[in-house]
Formats: C-alpha cells, sequence, structure tokens
C-alpha cells in the first residue's frame, strides 16, 4: 500500500524537526553560558619583585558569550580588566598583572592621558561575566592587591623643537629635536613616539642619543 504524498512529506517534516532538536540540545548544553571560573590567587602583589606579580585567571564557557572581567573596589568603584570580548565555548586561561584600564585618582597631577594602571592596594571582589542573547551570569570571588607599585610612569614637558620643520635639505630646519620627561624608570622599549597625521596614521620616531639609557626616568 503505498502512503498518500501529503503523509509522507508530513512525516519527513517531523523527523526532520526531531532530528534538529536534538542537534540542538547535543550542541547547545543546559545551564548559563559561564560554567565555572576563578582567580588562582586571592592575594596579589604588583610590584615586579617576582612574588605573586601574576595571577592565572581561568573559566569554562558552555557557549559563545561576551566576557567581561572586573573588580569592585570596598567603595564601590569598578575597575576593568576586559569588558564584553567575544570567546567560544570551552576553556580560557589568562594572566593578570595587577593592570587595568586606566582611572584618575585624587590629587593626581599627571599631565598625560592614563590608558593603563595598577590596582591600588585593598580589598576587591573580582567578577567573571558572561553575556549571551538570551542570558548573563557570573561568579564572584574575594581579591587583595598588596605593596602595588602605582606611579605612574608619567610623561611632561613634551617639547619639539623648531615646531614647524622643512626636511628638504636645505640647510634650514631640515631636522626636529623632540624631548620628553620620564618620571620613572620603565622597561627599555616601553617608550613610543609618534607623529599623527592627518588621517590619524602614526609614524613612530626613535630614539635618539643621550646620555639617559632607554627605559630610564629623566
Amino acid at each position: 500500500m503505498r502512503l498518500n504524498p501529503i503523509i509522507t512529506t508530513l512525516i519527513a517534516i517531523v523527523l526532520l524537526a526531531a532530528l534538529l532538536g536534538a542537534a540542538a540540545l547535543a550542541l547547545s548544553p543546559g545551564g548559563p553560558a559561564l560554567a565555572s571560573g576563578g582567580f588562582s590567587l586571592r592575594t596579589l602583589s604588583p610590584n615586579a619583585d617576582g612574588l605573586d606579580d601574576i595571577t592565572p585567571v581561568t573559566y569554562r564557557l558552555r557557549r559563545p558569550a561576551s566576557v567581561s572581567i572586573y573588580f569592585i573596589a570596598a567603595d564601590g568603584a569598578r575597575y576593568n580588566f576586559r569588558t564584553g570580548n567575544p570567546r567560544d565555548s570551552g576553556e580560557h586561561t589568562l594572566l593578570f598583572s595587577g593592570i587595568v584600564d586606566g582611572f584618575d585618582r585624587p590629587g593626581d597631577s599627571h599631565q598625560a592621558r592614563v590608558l593603563k594602571r595598577v590596582l591600588p592596594n585593598g580589598d576587591y571582589t573580582w567578577v567573571i561575566e558572561a553575556a549571551t542573547g538570551s542570558d548573563q551570569a557570573q561568579l564572584q570571588g574575594a581579591f587583595t592587591v598588596k605593596e602595588a607599585d602605582t606611579t605612574l610612569p608619567d610623561l611632561s614637558h613634551l617639547t619639539a623643537s623648531p615646531a614647524v620643520f622643512t626636511p628638504n635639505q636645505d640647510g634650514l630646519a631640515d631636522r626636529a629635536t623632540i624631548n620628553v620627561w620620564l618620571a620613572k624608570d620603565i622597561p627599555e622599549s616601553g617608550l613610543h613616539v609618534a607623529l599623527i597625521g592627518p588621517g590619524g596614521e602614526q609614524f613612530p620616531i626613535g630614539e635618539g642619543s643621550s646620555s639617559i639609557l632607554p627605559g630610564r626616568a629623566g
């Protein structure tokens, strides 16, 4: 006996829907996107003395999500380490050295814009947060920063002489000298100077000879 073509088609559609549903359940396990996570160290002393300067941060995602990692201070201030970074499912590990997005503190007198900064000493709550289109989950834990080196490598007294130069090899204002004052020692390759063009393009400028070694304060 031959089945009605319409019935055959309906049966095929039902079977296909069941298979797709089973595949969706297998590929998208239940529960929140953030399955687990945490910091290896509970106390960090980011001062480059080789002891507890860096801690691994590990988290596992059940499915792709946007991940944020931040710290909440006792006064409620928030300090961002990662913000809305898209990540695939699986286990992820990164290193935290105490450096978060830049912020200003009362009494600061720096002249440069702060892009990154070391967390000041104190007690914090770390937060790992994962968000998808349908859910948001987070994990929290206690975290302490002590003996942190929070002195900024401030830049000041930036000058260029002459302010207008004509690099045409006529012997007149063919070169310009750029000087800047560095407040503290930094890694030898940590200072970058560049000219920014009208379109935002950058032209790096190499460091000239000086009595001050590269990366040293002064």
